[in-house]
């Protein structure tokens, strides 16, 4: 674990705040010490004055080192402590939801005190929200909500009610009854919809339909009951053919969405690229059907599922390359080194799965160029060739390190070879410090999916590329 100095050396006391060793895990996982050597590098960066990539990420690294690094409570404490002390985005609230994991809300009030920190629960998100519902202190939750300055009915209730989504229904009514009761009646909705049993949601809409802006969260409503696979009666004015229609082609979306891994596709291509809803919908059919085969799991990584989606719209629209320009305009960033568009992270997708097999039969003649290939992959395709040709010549020193491309394509070719050594030494050498930090980031959480998943989220798919759930085990 390469961790000699740094943030996990930063403010450790000696006083142990810690009761019994941090996250246990990893013991199986054959990956655990790459996952913490890259881990390691990000969390050693952020301890510095001005850390490279700002104080905008960490907390992956934070929980990947908990989980897999087999840590001393000091340094656990001592971890937890620079989360605050460097401010780091989303710090606190992984700190919060933490301790009330281990010691319950009173408990992990009071020690929030040797924190420095203000104690209190004033600005949620969900990785709070979840742990203090997991601690039946959701009473908490919805009192804070409720504090804060958007109005009740402008909440977040996609975020707000995913932190329970695989909750029991009786723990979801509960949840929901007393959310509505404090004028959270969107978050409650959500919450509702989500249940397979259907009794309490017509009593809601009666209750709540009336009241502003409660028209404009049917399709919030309809995401969340394709959880489960029944529709609620959710009364529509627009209730026309197309509309209808729309309604179906949305539902079939969330319904893969919530079952995927990282980021839907079929989702964020329905979101951005308007009047093709039917292309997504087939797209998340499809996806479903390979679902219910087990081929693809929510706790995998991200690219099968998104080469099945790209390749069953192009089919559809029957123009790869122009389904490649479209996939240009939708944004992404997300946990990948490329912080781009989904049609560049396809691209490199695309290559990798063309060179991987023959990484592992070099007798074969490289691989050409694949058809679906955007502009982009066909300008830097030679670049590919010269990598690939280096790694499976086993002269990785061949490559130049300042060539920021070439060293990105070869963790991608070494990840898909399965020589995470290798890639976390070329990683360790890069000297773009911007480069070699993202990379960390990217493959650290990439070999988590191979091991334990824990970054993994129950309905994940349908949260966009930016969103963080930290779900932490109550101690026993």
């Amino acid at each position: 674990m390469i961790l000699k100095s740094g943030f996990l050396a930063l403010l450790v006391t000696s006083a142990f705040l810690l009761a019994t060793p941090a996250i246990a895990g990893g013991e199986q996982c054959a990956h655990a010490k790459e996952i913490t050597d890259l881990a390691g590098f990000v969390l050693d960066d952020l301890a510095h004055p001005q850390p490279t990539l700002g104080k905008s990420y960490g907390v992956d690294a934070a929980y990947l080192t908990l989980h897999y690094g087999n840590i001393s409570e000091p340094e656990a404490e001592g971890l937890l402590k620079a989360l605050i002390a460097q401010n780091v985005v989303a710090g606190r609230s992984f700190v919060q939801a933490y301790l009330i994991s281990r010691y319950g809300y009173d408990e992990a009030t009071q020690r929030l005190q040797s924190f420095r920190q203000t104690v209190g629960y004033g600005s949620l998100d969900t990785t709070v929200i979840r742990q203090l519902a997991k601690a039946n202190r959701f009473d908490v939750a919805i009192s804070a909500l409720v504090k804060q300055t958007t109005p009740p009915d402008a909440n977040r209730p996609l975020g707000d009610a995913m932190a329970v989504i695989d909750f029991p229904d009786a723990d979801k009514r509960r949840f929901a009854q007393a959310a509505e009761a404090a004028g959270l009646y969107a978050m409650a909705g959500g919450i509702y919809a989500s249940m397979g049993d259907r009794s309490d949601w017509p009593g809601y809409i009666k209750r709540n339909f009336k009241k502003p802006g409660f028209p404009r969260l049917r399709y919030t409503f309809l995401a969340f009951s394709a959880y489960h696979p029944e529709l609620p009666p959710m009364p529509d004015p627009r209730n026309g053919r197309n509309s209808l229609m729309i309604r179906k082609y949305v539902r079939t979306d969330y319904a893969a969405g919530f079952r995927l891994p990282h980021v839907s596709l079929p989702l964020a291509y329905g979101s951005r690229i308007h009047f093709e809803p039917l292309f997504s919908a087939k797209a998340s059919d499809k996806l479903i059907k390979l679902i219910d085969q087990g081929a693809i799991k929510p706790t995998d990584n991200m690219d099968e599922s998104w080469l099945v989606a790209f390749r069953e719209i192009a089919a559809r629209i029957g123009d790869p390359r122009g389904t490649m320009e479209k996939m240009e305009r939708i944004g992404f960033d997300g946990r990948r080194h490329l912080r781009t568009n989904a049609g560049e992270i396809l691209n490199w997708m695309l290559a990798v799965e063309a060179i991987a097999p023959w990484l592992n039969n070099p007798g074969d003649e490289f691989p050409d160029i694949p058809d679906e290939a955007g502009e982009s992959l066909r300008v830097n395709w030679q670049t590919w060739r010269t990598v690939g040709t280096a790694i499976e010549a086993g002269d990785l020193q061949s490559l130049d390190r300042r060539d920021e491309k070439a060293s990105a394509i070869a963790t991608e070719l070494l990840f898909a070879k399965g020589d995470y050594q290798a890639l976390t030494e070329l990683v360790a050498s890069v000297p773009s410090p911007w480069l070699k930090l993202r990379l960390a980031e990217d493959f650290s959480t990439r070999l988590d999916r191979l091991c334990d998943s824990r970054l993994y989220f129950p309905g994940e798919g349908v949260m966009g590329p930016a969103a963080l759930l930290y779900d932490f085990d109550v101690a026993k």
